[in-house]
């Protein structure tokens, strides 16, 4: 399939579940310190070559509530205890065990024929928009601006109904992008001071490598 199917009521509950925001951490400090940001990262999770996106139903296999959301500089915990592989993966290499509940259903699966790369969903105006962007000026403005909401658009939800052309990528995106932060923070420990969504504060000096690419 090349288009979004419809959504019936149970996957939709399964989805918005499974969505959370972004990776946000914060502690107190005082001293000098350097922000570092993730350039362009929705849109390089949105093409990484790896990634494939759901675009049609899945196949339906509850957990018990926590009691509050909370956020390491690694993890953010869901409070219905509804995760994505993403998710999981980035708990295992933290050292948490995980454990499938023994109730039923206790997953959704989208098998391969139900999912669509990354690049052939949205890598053509991807890679238009970016190139723009790197040429800087008011088009480039304008190119990151809609690179940063792009996403956003095709998930978007208004008044508890989808409104946007893919909201089956929601939690995966968000996922596969706190993932991805977890992995960059993780070596620098405790030199990590507060993390949101794209970017992060590290105090003293670290060896990163940077540069424009995404």
């Amino acid at each position: 399939p090349n288009r979004s199917e419809k959504i019936d009521e149970k996957e939709n509950a399964w989805l918005n579940l499974a969505s959370t925001g972004a990776l946000v951490f914060a502690e107190k400090y005082d001293g000098e310190a350097i922000q570092y940001d993730v350039n362009s990262m929705y849109i390089y999770e949105m093409l990484k070559k790896e990634a494939s996106w759901p675009i049609a139903p899945a196949t339906i296999e509850g957990n018990p509530p926590k009691k509050s959301l909370q956020c390491t500089r690694y993890l953010r915990y869901n409070p219905h205890g509804i995760y994505t592989h993403y998710d999981l993966e980035c708990a295992r290499k933290n050292g948490l065990k995980v454990i499938l509940m023994n109730i039923s259903p206790n997953a959704l699966i989208y098998e391969r024929n139900v999912r669509i790369t990354g690049r052939d969903m949205f890598g053509e105006w991807g890679n238009i928009l970016y190139n723009i962007k790197k040429e800087g000026g008011t088009a480039g403005k304008v190119s990151k601006a809609l690179l940063v909401s792009l996403w956003g658009a095709l998930c978007e939800q208004r008044n508890g109904q989808n409104y946007g052309t893919h909201p089956r990528i929601k939690p995966f995106l968000l996922a596969s992008a706190r993932k991805r932060i977890s992995e960059i923070v993780k070596p620098l420990g405790d030199q990590v001071k507060r993390i949101h969504t794209d970017g992060f504060i590290v105090a003293g000096k670290v060896e990163l490598k940077t540069g424009i690419e995404m």
